[in-house]
């Protein structure tokens, strides 16, 4: 399938342009912050995942 929207700061490309907004949003907002470094998520599950690797 043909990927026409391209992400400009890396190389995703996706099949709506509702996905590479989405997407857009990992370069910029992150809002979920660990609490035990200085590492931050756009997802909550992302954060979560990362948690396990302090436990």
């Amino acid at each position: 399938g043909v990927k026409p929207y391209a992400c400009s700061m890396c190389d995703m490309r996706f099949f709506q342009r509702y996905h590479l907004a989405r997407h857009s949003l990992t370069h910029t907002v992150k809002p979920y912050a660990c609490s035990m470094c200085d590492m931050r998520f756009f997802q909550r599950y992302h954060l979560a995942r990362h948690s396990l690797t302090h436990t």
